[in-house]
């Protein structure tokens, strides 16, 4: 009669244990789902911020590699058009100048040579009509008057020519010494454009190079590393637990294989002996639900203390790879600034210098050109000097002469002095006038090519302190590009930190197979509970 109240204890324990454990499990589901979805949307906030700073950092270079390009394509065809323009003026006022002085030299020819054809002419009519009274009233006064006329036939054409020889080596002297410098100039220009090219060309490839390779190395380096660590950890973990729960998951099903099989062998007598039979499984049933619950809060704890090391370890070094990288991109700008400004600063100084050289070259050139102007005038001095003392010995042959034409007759000597006067006053006059016109081109050649020095002297430093300019420029480029490239290791960083923040998902990964492990761990714990019921169940 005693038996029905057993039966009815025992399957109301049952239920209360099975309704706890469903209780549990219900209640480690919630706790894993809570989890799953707090790494899901710390993942995908993480991904979005990601994406954001992305998206606005490839914006920002898009911008300033558009600007840059535009800049330099401007800059280049402002300083094709100014080049060209340059050229064609300097042509021009080549072409000009030669013309110029051409036409001068020319026009002072003819003009000398039509004055020394007329006084020739005007002397000849006045030899002849001089002659002709001469030779009407004596002959005697014939050799004196054709010595006379001839020497002064000779003074004129040596000074015509001395004249005519002076000019031309001036004007060749001028003219060869101005081209050879303007050449000497152009070619020393074109030097040194082409080595302050070369040096700037072969500068900003050497630096780009070194970024880019250190760049490289460093990013590789680190992923490589930070992909180890987290493989490693990642294994090394899920093997641990794998083999934890593997091996406590055999010890308690072992254990309780062996205590439900010792103890319920031979228990088939009285009731007593069914009491202490129903107790004992109920205690060793509540036993290894104590021991599942003890192994759970173990296991979470040390999930947590792993996902808690693994998380501040890819911190870590996420930060120490975002300083290396900021240290490196820092070192690498101050010391293409450095380069840059030096460079800068060293090729001014030297053209600087050469503009200096170049204006000081001019200057001796331009005091040469005087110098050779005023022994050119004092030559034209001289020669004035010989056809002066040429005219006093004609004028003393023509005393002469009139001396002795007075002897035999004073009407047609009279005569003969007037026309003589005449000619002399024409012939000074002529020469005088010359005199000053040779003069007065001398002069205005001599102005023309110092105003030409002094301009080719300004265009020259012109064009010098815009290429100057065009350098400098060019540096300011180059620093722009270094300063992308600092952006580019910014750029690379970020990258590392997606990669760390990879390695996060990769550990929530590893929660998440916890997880699953645990609930694994906590059906076999039911299905050991649902056996050893069913063997009590049998054994009552």
């Amino acid at each position: 009669m005693e038996k029905p109240p057993l039966e009815d204890s025992s399957s109301l324990s049952s239920s209360l244990s099975s309704s706890l454990i469903s209780l549990s499990s219900s209640l480690s589901s919630l706790s894993s789902s809570l989890s799953s979805l707090s790494s899901s949307l710390s993942s995908s906030l993480s991904s979005s911020l990601i994406s954001l700073s992305s998206s606005l950092s490839s914006l920002s270079s898009s911008l300033s590699s558009s600007l840059s390009s535009s800049l330099i394509s401007l800059s280049s065809s402002l300083s094709s058009s100014l080049s060209s323009s340059l050229q064609q003026s300097q042509q021009q006022s080549q072409q000009q100048s030669q013309q110029q002085s051409q036409q001068q030299s020319q026009q002072s020819q003819q003009q000398s040579q039509q004055q020394s054809h007329q006084s020739q002419q005007s002397q000849q009519q006045s030899q002849q009509q001089s002659q002709q009274q001469s030779q009407q009233q004596s002959q005697q006064s014939q050799p004196s008057q054709q010595q006379s006329h001839q020497s002064q036939q000779q003074s004129q054409q040596q000074s015509q020519q001395q004249s005519h020889q002076s000019q031309q080596q001036s004007q060749q002297s001028q003219q060869s010494h101005q081209s050879q410098q303007s050449q000497q100039q152009s070619h020393q220009s074109q030097q040194s454009q082409q080595q302050s090219q070369q040096q700037s060309q072969q500068q900003s490839q050497q630096q780009s190079q070194q970024s880019q390779q250190q760049s490289q190395q460093q990013s590789q380096q680190q992923s490589q590393q930070s992909q180890q660590q987290s493989q490693q950890q990642s294994q090394q973990q899920s093997q641990q637990q794998s083999q934890q729960s593997q091996q406590q998951s055999q010890q308690q099903s072992q254990q309780q294989s062996q205590q439900q099989s010792g103890e319920g062998s031979g228990v088939k007598g009285s009731l007593g002996v069914g009491v202490r039979v129903t107790q004992q499984s109920q205690q060793q049933f509540h036993q290894p639900q104590q021991q599942s619950q003890q192994y759970q809060q173990q296991y979470q704890q040390q999930s947590q203390q792993q996902s808690q090391q693994s998380q501040q370890q890819s911190q870590q070094q996420s930060q120490q790879s975002q300083q290396q990288s900021q240290q490196q991109s820092q070192q690498q700008s101050q010391q293409s600034q450095q380069q840059s400004q030096q460079q800068s600063q060293q090729q001014s100084q030297q053209q600087s210098q050469q503009s200096q050289q170049q204006s000081q070259q001019q200057s001796h050139q331009s005091q040469q050109s005087q110098q050779q102007s005023h022994q050119s005038q004092q030559q034209s001095q001289q020669q004035s000097q010989q056809s002066q003392q040429s005219q006093q010995q004609s004028h003393q042959s023509q005393q002469q002469s009139q001396q002795q034409s007075q002897q035999q007759s004073h009407q047609p000597q009279q005569q003969s002095q007037q026309s003589q006067q005449q000619s002399q006053q024409q012939s000074q006059q002529q020469s005088q006038q010359s005199q000053q016109q040779s003069q007065q081109q001398s002069q205005q050649q001599s102005q023309q090519s110092q105003q030409q020095s002094q301009q080719q002297s300004q265009q020259q430093s012109q064009q010098q302190s815009q290429q100057s300019q065009q350098q400098s420029q060019q540096q300011s480029h180059q620093s722009q590009q270094s300063q992308q490239q600092s952006h580019q290791s910014q750029q690379q960083s970020q990258q590392q930190s997606q990669q760390s923040q990879q390695s996060q998902q990769q550990s929530h990964q590893s929660q998440q197979q916890s997880h699953q492990s645990q609930q694994q761990s906590q059906q076999q714990s039911q299905q050991s509970q649902q056996q050893s019921q069913q063997q009590s169940q049998q054994l009552g």
